[in-house]
């Protein structure tokens, strides 16, 4: 399975600590109960808890015996109550590796309420525990006593993420044993068909993990004479948000700024690098082509007054909409397909990495 080119390599742990804090304090299994039928963690003979086991044994078990050569294991997904010591989170990242569990959403018609979303994460001391963005199949299955089928309804908690207003990602997260029951692998298969009908953005779990931790960091900057800011960020984050009623980003004299898109209350300024310098007012924000959206990332831009050039490449074959001011053509490139439909232009390909050319006409 690691071998697949869709499969990104992660641990869970040694052995799937249930009651981290605890398992630490005592390096023991602890009292058994009913919150936790095998203990703080799961036997083996001979095991003594340990975080440095659980962390960084654990990893070099996978990439040693489990994965290819070139495929590093890059996270740590948390087990058991998704509670670790601040201790475990420095570990992790001192290892190089992110992390990831705990939170999701659990928003639905019977409970449609902000409070029903958890946050981004939570800091641990300096470090930072990023939460999963939605919750597994467990919260729509009664911790799997039932309806198996329940798993269905997390459409539900996609949609209401995205309208009004955009609260998270969609994530897909489930165990495997889902599919020991019929009801759970025909609701596993209704969810996966409805997020291939959505114009989504595909992308790995460790990209997201990346983009959490550059937002933490991101910085705004207004410009002294109020027409434009100044975004910057690290490497993966290539989104920013305004609201629809801000001014919007005039791309002649913008830099770094490939396009943008409107959703509900908010417009999503497509970056093509971690800085980016958006110049509002004026009149024309229209006069070259922008970007209206993609499946893929934005990885080139050049502008001039005659001639923009966008990179895209990403996981997916690639699928774009550009906005062409009048006088604008896209130039015909070699794999590239266009169709237009008044004023936009949709680009597709059977690649994932493409660059896409637009000349002024007249």
């Amino acid at each position: 399975m690691f071998a697949l080119p869709n499969i990104e390599v992660g641990s869970h742990t040694w052995s799937h600590p249930f009651n981290w804090i605890e398992a630490a304090k005592c390096h023991c299994r602890g009292q058994i109960s009913k919150d936790y039928p095998y203990g703080n963690f799961l036997p083996f003979p001979g095991y003594a808890f340990s975080t440095h086991e659980e962390v960084v044994g654990a990893r070099d078990y996978i990439e040693q015996k489990l994965a290819p050569p070139d495929k590093p294991c890059k996270a740590l997904l948390w087990p058991g109550d998704c509670k670790p010591p601040n201790h475990a989170v420095a570990l992790c990242d001192a290892s190089g590796l992110l992390n990831v569990n705990g939170g999701g959403v659990t928003m639905r018609p019977q409970n449609p309420s902000l409070t029903a979303v958890w946050p981004l994460g939570v800091p641990k001391g300096k470090w930072f525990q990023i939460y999963a963005a939605c919750s597994d199949e467990e919260d729509y299955t009664n911790n799997w006593k039932g309806p198996y089928f329940g798993f269905e309804n997390v459409i539900e908690t996609f949609e209401m993420t995205e309208n009004p207003r955009r609260l998270k990602p969609v994530e897909i997260y489930f165990h495997p044993y889902i599919v020991t029951r019929d009801a759970g692998a025909v609701s596993l298969h209704k969810v996966f068909q409805w997020a291939l009908s959505q114009p989504l953005h595909p992308m790995f779990e460790t990209l997201w993990l990346r983009s959490v931790l550059d937002w933490r960091h991101a910085a705004v900057a207004r410009r002294v004479d109020g027409h434009g800011w100044r975004l910057q960020s690290g490497a993966h984050l290539r989104q920013w948000r305004q609201p629809t009623q801000a001014s919007r980003p005039r791309l002649g004299q913008s830099l770094g700024v490939a396009g943008w898109n409107e959703h509900a209350e908010f417009r999503y300024l497509h970056i093509a690098a971690n800085r980016a310098d958006v110049t509002t007012g004026g009149h024309d924000p229209d006069a070259i082509p922008r970007l209206v959206d993609a499946n893929v990332d934005v990885t080139h831009l050049s502008v001039t007054d005659r001639h923009v050039a966008i990179g895209l490449a990403g996981y997916a074959q690639v699928q774009a909409r550009l906005a062409l001011p009048q006088g604008w053509s896209v130039k015909p490139t070699r794999g590239i397909h266009l169709a237009h439909d008044g004023a936009t232009v949709v680009v597709t390909s059977e690649q994932r990495s493409v660059r896409i050319e637009m000349v002024r006409t007249v």
